[in-house]
């Protein structure tokens, strides 16, 4: 059985600059490498594994087939934005929501979840806005 390549010097440094740009310390990236091909280490990627992380990691912002789309990626940003999870320039604090993915499906950011585990977030931050509304609604009327 044939041996597969191993990754390059140049993928490798591809890799860490794209973390970076995306805000993954060290072991946030060796997470998702982990969880995206089973290998604990960066080291020991084949080339087609590192292309994998690459492809994840670039320009597409790793939306990737399968993956959570670019529609309900927005739809979250308004349902934080609704909630209050707002940074202070008033945008949607991405890192609450992807604490909350972290609390819930066990992904460490908001955009490697699934298109169904994404359904689910959507639902979850729909119910959570509900009863902040029954609350606020229940103090007014007290």
């Amino acid at each position: 059985m044939a041996q597969a390549k191993m990754k390059t010097p140049a993928q490798l440094r591809r890799i860490y600059g794209l973390a970076r740009e995306r805000g993954l310390d060290d072991e946030m990236l060796h997470a998702y490498v982990c969880q995206l091909t089973g290998r604990e280490s960066l080291k020991d990627l084949t080339m087609k594994e590192a292309a994998r992380v690459i492809d994840a990691l670039g320009p597409s912002g790793g939306f990737t087939a399968g993956g959570i789309t670019p529609r309900q990626w927005k739809y979250m940003l308004g349902l934080a934005k609704e909630l209050g999870w707002t940074d202070r320039e008033g945008n949607a604090d991405t890192k609450k929501l992807d604490e909350f993915a972290l609390r819930n499906y066990k992904k460490y950011a908001v955009r490697w979840l699934t298109v169904r585990e994404a359904g689910k977030m959507i639902e979850g931050l729909k119910a959570i806005m509900e009863k902040d509304t029954h609350a606020g609604k229940k103090a007014r009327q007290a």
